[in-house]
Formats: C-alpha cells, structure tokens, sequence
C-alpha cells in the first residue's frame, strides 16, 4: 500500500483538514497554496518595507581593499544609481497610497 489512507487510491492524503468531525472537509493544494498567499499579501501590505543593499567592497572580501569598479557594478545592478539618477531628476518624494489617492484622484475621478 502507499503507506497512507487516502480513500483507496493509494496516495496518502497530505492535505491539512480544514475541521474536525465526520463531515470535515480536506484543503486542496491549490487552496492550501492560495490561503498562503492570501496570508502573505496581507503580511505584506500591512509592513512598511526598508531595504539594505549589501555591498560586497572587493571579490576576496578582504580588509582595506576596496575595487572602484566591482563597487560600481554592484550598484549598478541593484538598482542604486537608477534610483539616484531619478531622484537627482525631482522625483525624489514617494507620496503614500491615500496621499497619493487624496491629491490626484480629481485627474482619475472628475
């Protein structure tokens, strides 16, 4: 046998039920994985996200050393210069959502 009951197919039932009792009703992968990200969106949009960027100051991490270039291709690829470059060009204030909403929703919504 599969090593597990899974109702005669011989594939254990992995799912997480979702009550207890006679009548409970077994999660699917697919719902388990959407409550998951269900979970995580709100996670995610309850947090107020800083970011750190790592710079690694040479290839053999060593003390004192410090490789202009290698420095600027990190930089480059994560992103860092862009986002000064277009700070530098005025749009250096990120507004919040509602601000955002309260101040141009005339444009959208006349």
């Amino acid at each position: 046998d599969g090593g597990g009951k899974s109702g005669g197919g011989g594939i254990p039932n992995l799912a997480p039920p979702t009550s207890h009792g006679p009548n409970a009703r077994v999660l699917t992968v697919s719902a388990h994985f959407k409550n998951s990200l269900a979970d995580l969106m709100t996670k995610l949009m309850s947090a107020q996200p800083r970011f750190v960027r790592c710079i690694k100051p040479n290839r053999k991490q060593t003390k004192s050393n410090f490789d202009e270039q290698f420095v600027g291709q990190q930089l480059a690829y994560t992103g860092v210069l862009e986002t000064v470059r277009i700070r530098r060009d005025g749009y250096a204030v990120r507004l919040d959502f509602a601000e955002f909403v309260r101040r141009y929703q005339v444009l959208a919504f006349p």
